[in-house]
Parts: structure tokens; C-alpha cells; sequence
């Protein structure tokens, strides 16, 4: 739900700093406006939090005795980690919470990047995200082109729901999340953020662009 509506929030900052035509940015609102209110129902929000962990999920409390040992795991190899995928195999050394139950993930994106990659691996991978997500944010308030302005604001969006979500869950060892994550991220560097004094001429169809105007990082 937070990471929806943090979603959400960046559409609708985004779209007021873009320039769009106000057609757009209404349709834009509208849209979000249903999405909360169709998608995310504040009934089912409460009976969701009003539901007991189950037999095989951890509580709010267990999630964080977990981060607190995850936190031990990371302080025993800081600079390059445990491995990649190794977490599962290191942690039950340092594990706290629940030992009746294994622990293959840390419930947290970050702490787990950490504990496997360590504070080099890490920072290189937090550096290549960052620099995608802004690349979406420029495209989207800076980009002349509609459609290009549009797809940085969608991709700034979903770059927001997923690093905020990834607070709480493991979504980048999840198959799923991981490949659409990757396609949200190659259309991120797809994006050519331009300034909008950048030059264009027509010819019939096709646009043709001044490169030399062209501000690319």
C-alpha cells in the first residue's frame, strides 16, 4: 500500500514539473484517483492488517529481530559480504528469531545486498540504480518530446514503488519481480534525457534532431 501510494505520489509530482498539457495531467490524476480507490480499497487495507501472521510468515516483530541479526551477519563480513546468494547458508550462524524456522531471506532488499555483496558490491549496484532513477526523473522534466517526458515519468513511478517496497520484502529474489524490474530498467536507459532547446526539423513523418543541442549524461 506505501509503496503505491509513494508511486502514485511521484506520478503526480512528476506530471505537475513536466510541462504536459493539462489534458494530460488531469487524465493523470483521474487515473491515480482510481487506482486508489478501485485497486487499493481501505477495507480490504484493514482486514489485511487485522489479519494474523501466518504459520509460515513472519510478524512485524520477527522481521526486525531478523534485520537485528542480519545486522551481526553484515558486521562479520562488511567490505565483500558472505557471497551472492549466500545468505541463506551464512545467516543461520547469527540467527536469533525463530530458529525453529529458516530464514532464507532477510525481508529487506537492502540489508540483504549488503550482507552478500558487502559495502564494495553493494555500492556499486545502489550507484547504478540511483543513476537510473534519476536518468527517469530528468527524462520526465526535461525531455522535449511528449512521449518521452510521459515513459520518465511512468519509469520515475515504478523505480519509487519498488525501492521504497523493498524496505519490507525480498521483491529483487523473487523471479518475477526481478525480470520486470530488469525491463523497467532498460527502458530507463533507454531514455535520452534532452533540454527542450534542443533544435527539431520535420520532414513528412520523421523528426530530426539537432544532436549538437543535446545535453546526454
Amino acid at each position: 500500500m506505501v509503496s503505491a501510494v509513494c508511486g502514485l505520489a511521484v506520478i503526480g509530482v512528476s506530471l505537475l514539473r513536466s510541462g504536459l498539457p493539462r489534458k494530460v495531467t488531469l487524465i493523470g490524476a483521474i487515473a491515480a484517483g482510481l487506482v486508489v480507490v478501485v485497486v487499493l480499497p481501505p477495507n480490504r487495507l484493514l482486514v489485511r492488517f487485522a489479519e494474523v501472521a501466518g504459520e509460515h510468515e513472519l510478524s512485524r516483530d520477527t522481521r526486525i529481530q531478523v534485520w537485528t541479526d542480519t545486522l551481526q551477519l553484515i558486521a562479520a563480513y562488511p567490505v565483500f559480504g558472505c557471497g551472492a546468494g549466500a545468505y541463506a547458508f551464512a545467516f543461520p550462524k547469527y540467527q536469533t528469531a525463530v530458529p525453529f524456522l529458516t530464514a532464507d531471506f532477510a525481508h529487506n532488499d537492502y540489508l540483504q545486498g549488503v550482507a552478500e555483496l558487502g559495502a564494495v558490491g553493494f555500492a556499486i549496484v545502489a550507484f547504478l540504480v540511483l543513476q537510473m532513477a534519476f536518468t527517469a526523473v530528468r527524462a520526465g522534466a526535461a525531455d522535449t518530446f511528449l512521449e518521452g517526458r510521459a515513459l520518465g515519468v511512468a519509469c520515475a513511478a515504478a523505480w519509487a514503488a519498488i525501492l521504497v517496497h523493498s524496505i519490507s520484502e525480498f521483491n529483487l529474489y523473487i523471479p518475477a519481480n526481478a525480470m520486470l524490474l530488469a525491463w523497467i530498467a532498460g527502458i530507463t536507459a533507454g531514455l535520452v534525457p534532452a533540454y527542450r532547446g534542443r533544435t527539431m526539423t520535420s520532414v513528412g513523418d520523421v523528426r530530426f534532431v539537432d544532436v549538437k543541442a543535446v545535453v546526454v549524461k
